[in-house]
């Protein structure tokens, strides 16, 4: 079994971390993290604190993972009064009974999150909120509460939250519930939950750089582009099949184009133009993500493309210029590019183009 590191980030953002590192399903060594400390022969976890990142059993459509993420913001907005453009969704895996863990915090506490353990010297390979490092009891058990720096964790039957020790009561009312408080039980308890975390919060624009340098588009929305590319009456996947056909309605259109061709020419070419809209598809994506790959620290948000052969892209950056640098890149691939808006964020600025093959 792969050790494991396991690093509790505290509530303070002066205080020390405390560590465990776990082998075998029990803990080999404890105490507050140290900088200095090399780990290098397995996984390091980051547990951050719970009541930041709320966690619901829903009932999801099926779906690519950013469609059903964007299903959960919308469900979940009212609940958390926090608009769902500002909302981080992580998934847990599929249940066979229907329902799947949703865990939302706000992009600004994982970006904190993520900041803070850099300054510790910690890049995590998983970032789990606390109460979800407890395992789930069976379901006649009570649930699990722990203590977990100045609140309490508590781990039911599709139950999930961190908070002050004199509220847990209140937010159970009537379910049972169990306070852990031996250290050797906890130890255990934690090294059970590290070995199959329900969730990871590093997904998509959060989640770790691939191996080989590869840098993650910000949201998995840009895969939905890629296959579906708004353009659903034409299969990318068929655009050697389409590039034969298009030349085939070409060559129909010029035999019945005419007096009185009517009608069928029309067809023609709205065919024909769907086929190439399909065809020059790919060479677009391409150039703004070569485009968006040469510009340090620029992150692609969403990717879409119409049968008018424009294709819309989302982009955040830190610098105004930094799009200027885009347009002469994807200029040198033979497209132009159109800043539609311009929004500036906290740290960053989110601009909207609008991208078309050069004439």
């Amino acid at each position: 079994m792969t050790p494991v590191r396991l690093v509790f980030l505290p509530r303070d953002p002066d205080a020390v971390p405390a560590a465990l590192i776990l082998e075998h399903g029990r803990a080999v060594s404890r105490g507050a993290y140290a900088l200095s400390e090399p780990f290098e022969r397995g996984r390091t976890i980051l547990a951050v604190p719970g009541e930041a990142a709320t966690a619901r059993w829903l009932a999801l459509p099926a779906g690519r993972d950013a469609q059903v993420a964007q299903a959960a913001a919308y469900l979940l907005e009212e609940e958390l009064a926090v608009p769902r453009q500002r909302l981080h969704v992580a998934l847990g895996p599929p249940a066979a009974e229907g329902e799947r863990l949703v865990v939302v915090a706000e992009s600004a506490a994982m970006e904190d999150w993520l900041a803070r353990a850099a300054a510790l010297g910690l890049a995590p390979d998983a970032i789990v909120p606390d109460h979800l490092l407890l395992p789930a009891p069976q379901e006649e058990e009570p649930a699990l509460a722990l203590p977990m720096d100045q609140a309490v964790a508590v781990r039911g039957d599709r139950l999930a939250f961190t908070a002050e020790d004199d509220l847990v009561p209140l937010v159970m009312g009537e379910k049972p519930y169990r306070l852990v408080e031996d250290g050797a039980e906890i130890e255990r308890l934690l090294a059970q939950g590290a070995a199959a975390l329900p969730v990871d919060l590093r997904q998509g624009a959060f989640a770790p750089p691939r191996r080989g340098g590869a840098r993650p588009f910000a949201r998995a929305a840009v895969l939905a582009g890629l296959l579906l590319a708004s353009v659903a009456a034409v299969p990318l996947a068929s655009a050697a099949r389409d590039e034969i056909g298009a030349r085939q309605a070409a060559a129909r259109i010029e035999s019945l184009a005419g007096p009185g061709a009517g009608a069928p020419v029309e067809r023609l070419r709205a065919r024909l133009a769907s086929l190439q809209a399909a065809d020059r598809f790919p060479a677009a994506a391409a150039a703004v993500f070569a485009g968006v790959q040469a510009v340090e620290g620029m992150e692609l948000q969403m990717l879409t493309y119409g049968e008018d052969g424009a294709m819309r892209a989302s982009v955040r950056h830190a610098n105004y210029s930094d799009v200027e640098v885009l347009k002469t890149q994807l200029a040198r691939a033979g497209f132009t590019a159109q800043e539609t808006s311009a929004t500036p964020g906290e740290g960053s600025i989110v601009s909207d183009l609008l991208v078309k093959p050069r004439s």
